[in-house]
């Protein structure tokens, strides 16, 4: 994945300033049992806050996080990343939006200002302006997202600037090993939605995708600019496999929910993919209906 320079010194034209730790900021931290849902403490709950936050410095171009740009966490949670923007928070405007009311408006009572905060529903739209942010990233979102995420797609395409920048990260098919307990290739994934039954509060669905995949639906609304498979928290992880992520840019208006499903052209990888991602599906709908043959 390509990566941009941190950026340093803050002066009238808006350049941010040299970051510090903002880990021990005088912030709110989140009740301690949000706290163990994503880390063994608060220390580490921190540190994947600022991993995340870095990233975003790292990855997007600098000018784009200076006075004035808005910023959008979607998937915001209880601003385990939004808080290590406090320093940037003086100066451009952030915001996050989650599915849960509950986050939401936790961050509304206890980071707010400087952030703002709005609940979405599962599906869009949301009450987010069109064409305002500069930036929106989402961390672990679209690696959740098995039915709603054309429709996602077009939503944060219209809020972001003609020219804003959007960054995800997704779940690549060494993820096969964890949610279908089989290894897969690249060849062999194209979008695979594992898990479908598992409840939002032990983290939804488990979205599989291949870069080829991302690049031929995704690339049909934004230009793709950088992919990696994985490598995204690594440090993190543990033995699990890594995150990829994808960095892009709207290409514009005109395109639908079918076009961003539609099945590209006729290849083997493409015919091999659907095949699987066929046999998923039917694999855990036979489960459903047996759990509720169970139950009557």
């Amino acid at each position: 994945m390509h990566r941009q320079g941190l950026v340093y010194g803050r002066n009238d034209t808006g350049a941010i300033p040299k970051r510090c730790d903002l880990s021990s900021a005088d912030l709110a931290w989140p009740p301690d049992d949000i706290v163990l849902r994503v880390g063994k403490d608060r220390e580490e709950f921190a540190a994947i806050g600022a991993y995340c936050a870095d990233f975003v410095r790292h990855t997007v171009p600098q000018e784009r996080l200076t006075r004035g740009s808005a910023i959008l966490d979607f998937g915001c949670g209880y601003g385990r990343t939004l808080r290590h923007f406090a320093l940037e928070a003086q100066h451009a405007d952030f915001w996050g939006c989650d599915i849960s009311d509950g986050a939401v408006r936790w961050v509304q009572a206890h980071l707010s200002p400087p952030f703002r905060a709005v609940t979405c529903d599962l599906a869009p739209p949301t009450a987010l302006p069109t064409h305002f942010f500069d930036v929106v990233y989402a961390f672990s979102v679209f690696t959740h997202i098995a039915f709603t995420w054309s429709e996602w797609l077009l939503e944060i395409n219209r809020v972001l600037k003609p020219d804003g920048w959007f960054l995800a990260t997704f779940l690549g098919p060494r993820f096969g090993s964890i949610y279908l307990h089989r290894e897969l290739t690249d060849d062999q994934v194209g979008m695979i939605s594992a898990s479908v039954d598992n409840p939002w509060s032990r983290g939804g669905p488990g979205v599989i995708l291949s870069p080829w995949w991302i690049e031929q639906h995704w690339g049909r609304l934004f230009r793709i600019h950088s992919i990696a498979p994985e490598g995204f928290g690594g440090e993190f992880g543990g033995s699990f496999p890594t995150q990829g992520a994808v960095l892009m840019q709207p290409r514009g208006a005109g395109v639908t929910r079918e076009d961003l499903e539609a099945p590209g052209p006729p290849s083997e990888r493409e015919v091999v993919s659907l095949h699987l991602a066929k046999a998923v599906a039917d694999s855990q709908l036979d489960k459903l209906v047996r759990r509720l043959d169970s139950t009557t």
